[in-house]
């Protein structure tokens, strides 16, 4: 159990459920006795508090530092790899665009304390957790297509689950998974998870502004939900072709740019 924990291939893994179980656990334990902004405002610490954490851990894991695991590298391969989300973020944004009537409920104290501060730890907290703990191990072992696939359906699969613990969705699961996946991509095409933090961010700040919103006609709705679920299976297959893209190739863009 011991070499399995350090062992640089698939500790990451482990880790990161371990990680996941555990501050699902404070989350939960916590969210019984604060409520309202200040619950966010703990949420968001906690978070915090994990991603440190997880930085630690990856310099005992992988010998990388901090700024290292934090690096702008390799930017624009990052940007290019998550070029499926990018489309499913874009028809997302114009779904509510249209869709929203009015928003209503949103003080600026939940504004800052959920929408700004807790989903910037989030993307800092699950980024770290659930793309760089369980993918970095791909780094350290066979770089095939089919290690990329393995690690990219892990994290599709933990991530998603993550998401449902609390009681079972199929389009949570699904949804969560696919753009974990997508995200899984990014990393593994780059190396680069400043990147999948800030798209993560800024998913999900709309993504928890639609408990505030009224929406328009119910019919318009739907419409425009379906045309989302189209835009994510664009954006998982998208994803899917970047992946399976030959190493060498990608590097050799990287090198020349």
């Amino acid at each position: 159990m011991k070499r399995l924990l350090w062992d640089k291939r698939f500790s990451g893994i482990l880790w990161a459920v371990i990680l996941g179980a555990a501050f699902i656990l404070l989350s939960r334990i916590i969210g019984n006795f604060v409520h309202g902004v200040p619950w966010y405002l703990l949420s968001s610490m906690l978070r915090a508090a994990f991603g440190v954490i997880i930085l630690m851990l990856g310099t005992r894991l992988y010998g990388k530092t901090a700024k290292d695991i934090l690096s702008l590298h390799n930017n624009k391969i990052a940007l290019l790899s998550g070029l499926g989300f990018l489309i499913f973020l874009l028809c997302y944004l114009v779904t509510i665009c249209v869709g929203c009537r009015e928003i209503f409920g949103l003080t600026a104290g939940l504004f800052f304390a959920r929408l700004l501060l807790q989903q910037l730890t989030t993307a800092l907290y699950e980024e770290l957790n659930y793309r760089f703990l369980i993918l970095e191990g791909y780094f350290h072992g066979n770089k095939s297509v089919w290690s990329r696939l393995l690690y990219a359906f892990v994290s599709f699969l933990v991530f998603g689950a993550t998401h449902v613990v609390t009681g079972w969705s199929t389009s949570a699961f699904f949804l969560s998974g696919a753009i974990g996946f997508t995200f899984a991509v990014i990393y593994l095409k780059s190396g680069n998870i400043v990147i999948p933090m800030l798209l993560h961010f800024i998913y999900d700040i709309p993504a928890n502004m639609t408990s505030y919103i009224e929406w328009k006609d119910a019919s318009l709705l739907a419409s425009m939900n379906s045309v989302l679920e189209i835009a994510l299976a664009i954006m998982f297959l998208v994803s899917l072709a970047i992946l399976i893209i030959d190493k060498s190739t990608v590097e050799t863009k990287h090198t020349a740019s």
